[in-house]
């Protein structure tokens, strides 16, 4: 009878365990932010004992709190799974430092040494009369004739550009431009300023940064163009712009030099260099 069946379903409401499923509702929003570290494929065991868990909750309180009790297992066995696995990449990732760190320290160490012999070899040779060669690439005699003209002079300013030949000479290209343009920033329009820029940006070049090389090569010739570095500067420059691919350009500068030098020491290579370049830039089109 209908009106039998409403009395049943209010009994059974009136008999149903709320607390308890309050508190199981409660225990699952507890574990909620566990289960989200869990989600990992290291360890598909975890989503496994959710599921798990989850299809047993349906069938019943006493199942529903031994199906929790297993979750809470086995999620303490994950974490501590996943702690040993950090700890063990902590281990690993702070020896790959400490050799990392090893490696640098003797490659610094190596490089510190290789400066201070060659500068001791410098100031051996200086004793005797005679100076170490300069690395490949930095003419000897231009800088020659710098370090002898510089001696003659007294001065912080004369001392700088004696430091930074020095600096070029035992190969430490960095350091010499910094000195170099410290020269010229602080002693502009001096018979030394023109030979500073040169050989600032000849380190430039032998650090490979052509660009820089190509700017400081064209103040030379934008304000020391009666000077006497303005041919090697012009050279080099063509050689600059043919390393920048502009071979154009390379092409005039050189033509420049033979037209206003065709005298100088180096007029053949430079012509047998205008010879490369022209054929180069009708290949290109």
């Amino acid at each position: 009878m209908p009106g039998q069946r409403t009395a049943d379903h209010i009994s059974r409401f009136a008999n149903w365990d709320f607390a308890s499923a309050f508190r199981d509702v409660a225990l699952l929003y507890r574990s909620a932010g566990v289960i989200l570290c869990l989600v990992t494929y290291h360890f598909p065991s975890a989503v496994l004992s959710l599921m798990f868990a989850l299809s047993l909750c349906a069938c019943g309180g006493g199942g529903r709190m031994h199906a929790l009790e297993q979750f809470k297992d086995q999620t303490t066995r994950d974490i501590a799974d996943i702690r040993a696995v950090q700890a063990e990449h902590n281990a690993i990732l702070g020896d790959i430092r400490a050799q990392f760190r090893e490696l640098t320290g003797k490659v610094e160490e190596a490089q510190h040494l290789s400066v201070g012999r060659t500068q001791e070899l410098e100031r051996t040779l200086q004793r005797f009369g005679t100076r170490v060669p300069p690395p490949e690439g930095i003419p000897s005699e231009l800088l020659s004739r710098d370090e002898d003209a510089i001696a003659r002079n007294t001065g912080p300013a004369a001392e700088l550009y004696r430091t930074a030949l020095n600096q070029l000479r035992t190969g430490e290209f960095e350091r010499a431009a910094v000195s170099f343009e410290e020269f010229v920033t602080q002693n502009p329009g001096t018979a030394f300023t023109d030979n500073a820029l040169f050989w600032t940006a000849l380190c430039r070049e032998k650090m490979e940064q052509y660009d820089r090389a190509v700017s400081s090569y064209n103040e030379i010739l934008q304000k020391y163009p009666a000077e006497d570095m303005v041919p090697m500067a012009l050279l080099r420059l063509a050689d600059n712009f043919a390393r920048i691919g502009l071979i154009e350009d390379a092409v005039i500068t050189l033509d420049k030099f033979i037209d206003e030098f065709p005298r100088h020491s180096m007029i053949a290579q430079a012509k047998k260099r205008r010879a490369e370049l022209g054929q180069q830039k009708k290949r290109r089109g």
